[in-house]
Formats: structure tokens, C-alpha cells, sequence
């Protein structure tokens, strides 16, 4: 017998949230992290709900390469990049890498069967998660959501949001 899962909906009306039941269990969870500065309630959460429904948790992490541009291009050719860029890049990569292992390895301790994956995005961040929850066969995706001013959401967005609006499985955005 499946266990019946209270699931809160909600349109895009505030007013219009409301709880239904979910009667089967989540069989993969995808967990998309973006540091731990803001991640902690959502891990806490994915790994709960990973072990009452039984399921596999794939932590996943959408690494953007941020080249600083220095200047605007002269006679058609972008500006050399410094090479210390790189090397800060990588030393936040190597951080990463060791956080994400940290989180699995915490995962697998409270017996859960756990992976993580690093993207290297084609698309946005919110298109490579709903991707590769499609790609796991996901029945959850699990995200943090920042405290991003009005300005910040209009110059960057809300990942949560664009993974709201395409993803083919239920989200939980945690706060």
C-alpha cells in the first residue's frame, strides 16, 4: 500500500493554493544545490522525504563559468581573461566537488542510495535541473529558494520559478 503524500498546489494565483493528495511514493529525488550558503533546509528536507518514500537522491549542482568581462571588445576580439581566473574558478570548482561529496556521503550514512552530478550548462540553470530530472526519471525535484531583491530577481531571475514552470514532475521549493 502506497502512503498518501499531502502536496500543497499552488497557481499562479496566491489565492488559489490549496492541498491535494499525492497516492504514491517518490521513487527519485533530485536535489539541485547551489551552494551551501543557501541549500541547508532543502538537503535536510530532500534527504527526509528520500528516506520515508525509499527513494534515490541525486544531488545535482549547475556550475556557471562567470568570466568577468574587463572590457568591451576591441577590433572584433574579446579581452585576454587573466589567468588567475582560472585558477579561482577552479579552486571553487574543487570546493564544490568536496561539499557535494560531503552531502552524499551524509546521504548514504543515514542509508540512503545517493549520487551527485555537476553540469556544465548549455541552458539556463532552472532548463539543465528540469533536464536532468527528466533524464533520471524524476518524481521530485527539490530546491532552495534565495532572498533575492526585486532588482536582483529582474537582473538574474528566479531559478525556482523557470524550474516551476517546466519541470514534468512535482517541485518543492524550500525557504
Amino acid at each position: 500500500m502506497s502512503p498518501h503524500l499531502p502536496v500543497f498546489m499552488s497557481s499562479r494565483q496566491r489565492s488559489a493554493t490549496r492541498a491535494v493528495t499525492v497516492d504514491r511514493a517518490f521513487r527519485k529525488i533530485v536535489l539541485a544545490v547551489d551552494g551551501p550558503e543557501n541549500s541547508g533546509k532543502a538537503i535536510e528536507l530532500a534527504m527526509t522525504l528520500a528516506a520515508s518514500n525509499g527513494a534515490d537522491l541525486d544531488v545535482v549542482h549547475v556550475s556557471i563559468d562567470t568570466i568577468p568581462i574587463v572590457a568591451p571588445p576591441a577590433f572584433g576580439m574579446p579581452p585576454p581573461v587573466p589567468r588567475r581566473y582560472f585558477e579561482l574558478q577552479q579552486r571553487h570548482e574543487d570546493r564544490m566537488s568536496r561539499w557535494l561529496t560531503r552531502i552524499v556521503g551524509l546521504a548514504e550514512e543515514r542509508g540512503l542510495n545517493a549520487s551527485m552530478s555537476v553540469i556544465h550548462p548549455n541552458l539556463s540553470v532552472a532548463e539543465e535541473v528540469v533536464r536532468k530530472a527528466s533524464d533520471d526519471g524524476a518524481d521530485l525535484i527539490v530546491v532552495g529558494m534565495k532572498n533575492r531583491g526585486a532588482l536582483e530577481r529582474l537582473v538574474y531571475g528566479s531559478t525556482s520559478r523557470g524550474v516551476i514552470e517546466h519541470a514534468g514532475c512535482p517541485v518543492l521549493v524550500v525557504h
